[in-house]
């Protein structure tokens, strides 16, 4: 799926936890401080592959 839109950053869910699991302290040896953001859709687009085990063939493009 692509997505193009605008962004904005939101407050975390309160669902976090359960949606991401436990976050990372550090990543690649700095701290880790999650950014969470919103895209408001202006276009969206979904493409399938023919032929992938487990795609059902009415599905793909």
């Amino acid at each position: 799926m692509h997505l193009t839109g605008t962004a904005r950053v939101v407050p975390a869910p309160e669902s976090a936890d359960e949606i991401f699991g436990p976050l990372p302290s550090f990543v690649d040896e700095e701290a880790f401080d999650p950014v969470y953001l919103r895209i408001d859709p202006q276009f969206v687009d979904v493409q399938f592959v023919k032929g992938v085990a487990g795609w059902p063939e009415l599905h793909a493009a």
